[in-house]
């Protein structure tokens, strides 16, 4: 998300070999509800954004 700072040097890491562990994120809404355009926008966009390790269809972790 702020790749393009860090490439124009904007944003400097200053911990480069430091890391925070991973942490898995999960999306709860009911499956059988309507689901309005905008939680499929934040859902599509969490997918985009955050990746899929496991299918959230299943009820996995995103």
């Amino acid at each position: 998300m702020v790749a393009r700072d860090i490439a124009a040097k904007v944003l400097v890491r200053v911990l480069d070999d430091w890391r925070l562990p991973e942490q898995p994120m999960a999306l709860i809404y009911h499956r059988d509800r309507y689901r309005p355009k905008r939680l499929e926008a934040f859902i599509a966009f969490a997918r985009a954004t955050f990746g899929s390790q496991n299918d959230p269809v299943k009820g996995t972790a995103l």
